[in-house]
């Protein structure tokens, strides 16, 4: 990058994520934050959306606590308005992340946001079979009436 290099710029990680990514979305899946630190200040978009990935949602599938905090506090959309995004607390219920579902819950994440399919972080919850995240969206007022 200190040659010119674009911060945005898409990579295949096929080998082991199974998709393209910006180098954004991957260090903060990954957790490194100098990394995510450095990007920023270079100019990478903290809310790029690669298909449904953002960097935030990223890590808050991951349980990375600390990076979710981090990307927030550098302006991290915290409920996107693109229904083909997932949102974080979709993405972290998704993956049974019950501290960073707090986290977000706290932070104000609207908790009934649907994507394109209808799916809501309550639904993604209980189809991956993460009881505790259940009981945590419902008890925060998740509606379980909402269809996909």
């Amino acid at each position: 990058m200190n040659e010119g290099g674009k911060a945005d710029t898409l990579f295949n990680a096929e080998s082991q994520y199974g998709r393209t990514c910006t180098l954004l979305i991957f260090s903060a899946k990954a957790g490194h934050a100098q990394i995510v630190e450095l990007l920023l200040k270079r100019g990478a978009d903290i809310n790029l959306q690669v298909r449904v990935n953002t960097a935030l949602n990223a890590a808050a599938h991951c349980g990375r606590k600390r990076m979710v905090e981090m990307l927030l506090q550098h302006g991290a959309e915290l409920n996107p308005q693109d229904s083909a995004a997932w949102s974080a607390l979709a993405a972290a219920a998704k993956g049974g992340q019950e501290r960073v579902v707090d986290l977000l819950l706290r932070r104000g994440a609207e908790i009934d946001t649907q994507d394109r399919n209808g799916c809501t972080a309550l639904l993604l919850a209980a189809y991956f079979n993460h009881p505790s995240v259940v009981l945590r969206l419902l008890r925060a007022g998740a509606d379980m009436t909402l269809r996909d």
